[in-house]
């Protein structure tokens, strides 16, 4: 988001009432069991045809998508404003100072601190998250 690239998420919701709800442990395992082979069967569909009805079998569901929110930008804006017209007026200022050391020690500031951003930025990346799920566990026979 941040360097301009765009963010897509695909999600598939169910809403289940509580009264659709199995009553007795035994229904429930079933019913949770069911569950799961559904989304495997939309997820490995997702990820063979980008479409997560193409092969699954679940009935299609068709797709929105959610309008832009103004405030997101105008909250991004007002924030980059409050900081960025502050710290460009001191770096000017000791630019126009005639002092290049302290020019220097100011443009080292801000270079730590973008820097900084980066690397915080680069560890949320999702291809460096958690692997839980990724590897198959043998199923438990009884």
């Amino acid at each position: 988001m941040l360097f301009g690239k765009p963010l897509v998420a695909h999600m598939y919701m169910k809403r289940i009432p509580m009264e659709d709800l199995p009553k007795t442990e035994a229904e429930q395992e079933t019913f949770l069991r069911d569950m799961f082979v559904e989304k495997d069967k939309l997820r490995d569909s997702f990820l063979k045809t980008g479409d997560f009805f193409a092969t699954s079998g679940v009935p299609r569901i068709e797709p929105f998508e959610l309008p832009k929110r103004m405030n997101s930008l105008f909250v991004m804006l007002f924030w980059s404003i409050c900081t960025v017209l502050p710290l460009s007026y001191y770096l000017v200022k000791l630019l126009l100072n005639g002092e290049l050391l302290y020019f220097s020690i100011g443009a080292s500031i801000f270079g730590a601190f973008y820097l900084l951003l980066n690397k915080t930025i680069g560890m949320s990346e999702i291809k460096k998250g958690s692997s839980y799920g990724t590897t198959t566990t043998p199923k438990k026979t009884e």
